[in-house]
């Protein structure tokens, strides 16, 4: 379904992964686009072992319309806001699950990944949220540490709902429940 978004040509941005100590890793092919609103982070890790490093900037290109060698964000590969108070939420198809990241983190330190050998993820399906008191976005980023999750929306639900449930633990305590059991007993 994302096949026009990942597969034409047309406003690719060919990314590095940047290991720790500056240096590109060569095993790692990385790619961004956006295209009518879409965006697409392709990543494939070929080679036996394992990498880590962040998706920060492309590697250079000529810039047909000055001339020279030119670099770019993955912000701007993405055509993402820089805003603090905005939340990225994107799907990772290769697994299935969502991720959240403050726009700004992207900005300031881009994507930081982990991959084994011969792994790749497709990050698609990108939104931008605000977070308000209905909707906590904030909250459940900060909650999750980078983890992803089934289904934002549900763990969001979870999140709202944990008040209620703590309460509700602390209600079932066996101590509690013992009191509880013997007041009706005594009845």
């Amino acid at each position: 379904k994302s096949r026009r978004l990942c597969a034409e040509s047309d406003n690719i941005l060919l990314d590095g992964l940047w290991k720790e100590k500056g240096s590109v890793d060569e095993k790692v092919y990385a790619y961004s686009k956006a295209r009518g609103g879409q965006r697409a982070l392709v990543i494939y890790h070929n080679r036996y072992g394992e990498t880590r490093g962040t998706v920060h900037h492309s590697t250079g290109f000529i810039d047909k319309v000055n001339g020279g060698l030119r670099q770019r964000t993955l912000q701007d590969g993405l055509n993402l806001p820089t805003d603090h108070e905005v939340i990225l939420a994107f799907r990772d198809v290769s697994n299935g699950l969502e991720y959240l990241r403050r726009a700004s983190d992207l900005h300031q330190r881009g994507f930081s990944i982990h991959l084994n050998a011969y792994k790749y993820h497709v990050f698609l399906h990108w939104r931008e949220l605000r977070a308000s008191r209905e909707y906590p976005w904030d909250r459940l980023h900060d909650s999750l540490h980078g983890a992803g999750v089934p289904n934002l929306d549900e763990a969001l639900d979870q999140l709202r709902l944990q008040p209620l449930h703590d309460a509700l633990r602390g209600a079932l305590e066996p101590a509690i429940l013992a009191k509880i059991i013997d007041a009706a007993e005594m009845d």
